[in-house]
């Protein structure tokens, strides 16, 4: 594609948050696919709101809760659902 037009993919895809085995990609004979190495847990979503030409950048992070970080504001992420949106960019497992 050329030029600026376009627009902004707007789909929700389904992520794993707590377990993501990764195992039935793995090559076959690779020590990681059967010694439980193949298994990841999300820990931060960098997420965007807004257009393709315009928008907002947050991060969602995992400690103990997960926690929306918005520019110099930290607050308590409600809940799951709250991070599993259209909005999610890129996931750090």
């Amino acid at each position: 594609r050329s030029g600026w037009g376009g627009s902004k993919l707007d789909y929700n895809v389904k992520f794993e948050v707590e377990e993501w085995d990764v195992s039935p990609w793995l090559v076959e004979g690779s020590p990681d696919k059967h010694n439980g190495n193949s298994k990841y847990e999300l820990y931060a979503i960098s997420h965007h709101s807004g257009s393709l030409h315009l928008g907002h950048y947050t991060a969602y992070c995992r400690a103990d809760d997960w926690m929306l970080y918005n520019d110099s504001s930290v607050s308590k992420a409600s809940g799951a659902a709250a991070i599993q949106d259209s909005g999610a960019y890129i996931l750090f497992y």
